[in-house]
């Protein structure tokens, strides 16, 4: 099983783990994003996306629709 971090709690971050859900190779091991605490869908936000310590021990999607904040 690979474990995924999802960049963006937004509405296009909480439809990807709807989708990740449905797929028994990815488990989603929480969220980052600069604007939410606590949990999104009993997944935990692990903290902000600026400043985060990234690991290759995770893959990660970045879910923000919005283009000029994703290409930031």
């Amino acid at each position: 099983m690979k474990d995924i971090i999802i960049v963006g709690g937004g509405n296009q971050g909480r439809v990807i783990l709807d989708y990740l859900d449905q797929i028994s190779e990815y488990e989603v091991k929480g969220f980052l994003d600069d604007n939410l605490k606590g949990e999104i869908k009993g997944i935990h936000v692990l903290g902000k996306i600026k400043g985060a310590q990234y690991s290759k021990e995770y893959y990660y999607f970045v879910a923000i629709a919005n283009n000029p904040v994703r290409k930031k």
